[in-house]
């Protein structure tokens, strides 16, 4: 209720308000009706508050079920979320593997040629560096012999850069 609304009806109805001024325990027409202004405010900013993070919960719970529902769907592809183009790419072929491949061993060739950089200043950075080339394995002989080309092409590459 709006305190201007507040003290008009005091005012039309003052005859028939009295409620207990709890300050100095005596009948008013004031107290107790801004001690219910109050306190009704309170609760509906407390009922908002605990609301908000209901729904924040709800969303969260919603977010895993989701993923969990995802995951479990058996299908013959892949998903990938590029974070470079905010978009998700559906990894269907051996082409698109071998692209994302690639693009994953250019990244990875700008992180190793920093961490060559780095590790002259700091010698904490020997365990990511021994990470980097024992990081992936690779069961398939012919995917070895594809891995080996393309490890190729990208050292020529990075001369390039």
């Amino acid at each position: 209720m709006h305190p201007k609304f507040m003290k008009e009806c005091l005012l039309h109805m003052k005859e028939n308000i009295k409620l207990f001024d709890h300050d100095h325990g005596r009948e008013s027409g004031h107290g107790d009706v801004l001690t219910h202004y109050f306190a009704k405010s309170y609760l509906t900013i407390r009922l908002h508050h605990e609301a908000r993070i209901i729904n924040r919960i709800e969303k969260y719970i919603r977010r895993i079920n989701t993923r969990r529902i995802a995951n479990s769907i058996q299908r013959p592809f892949g998903l990938r979320y590029n974070p470079y183009t905010q978009s998700v790419e559906v990894l269907s072929n051996a082409k698109k593997i071998a692209a994302l491949v690639s693009e994953l061993r250019g990244d990875l060739c700008i992180v190793s040629n920093t961490l060559r950089k780095i590790h002259a200043k700091e010698e904490t950075v020997e365990s990511i560096t021994h990470m980097l080339p024992h990081g992936i394995n690779v069961t398939s002989s012919s995917t070895e012999s594809n891995t080996e080309e393309e490890m190729k092409k990208f050292k020529g590459q990075d001369k390039l850069r």
